[in-house]
């Protein structure tokens, strides 16, 4: 996976290029959970963030648990602009899977620090699935 996301509002993809109409696979949908709350029987509930950015109360403790839309069965409405969400402070999008997603689905994991990073380690370590850590304080401001 080549994360590629926006300083602006957190709209990534996980092929690398900006995200467009025509990688909407490759978006990558956030789900947040306390770090403290997760464990490697959790389920991911049926509602996503395109823009993470825009979800209200982040905390050093909240992890991002990213799904590419296109392994993830989710249905993106053809009226979301990718300049809009991608350039536009505030932006905001929400998804919405068909159903919950078990943790394995998860191909990316976004702390804002190594703490909660580590906690996201160990709580996924015999999740099947591969998926990258990635420390990101961008991802959380706002």
């Amino acid at each position: 996976m080549k994360l590629n996301y926006s300083l602006t509002s957190g709209f990534a993809t996980g092929d690398g290029a900006a995200p467009t109409r025509e990688n909407v696979s490759s978006w990558i949908a956030w789900a947040p959970v306390p770090a403290s709350d997760l464990a490697a029987d959790s389920a991911l509930s049926t509602t996503f963030y395109l823009t993470p950015r825009a979800i209200p109360q982040l905390s050093e403790d909240t992890l991002l648990l990213g799904v590419l839309v296109g392994e993830a069965d989710i249905d993106i409405d053809s009226a979301l602009d990718p300049q809009q969400l991608s350039y536009t402070d505030g932006a905001s999008a929400t998804v919405e899977a068909t159903h919950p997603l078990g943790l394995d689905a998860v191909r990316v994991v976004a702390a804002k620090s190594g703490p909660a990073r580590r906690q996201a380690q160990s709580a996924l370590i015999d999740v099947p699935g591969d998926r990258q850590f990635h420390i990101i304080h961008e991802l959380f401001e706002q």
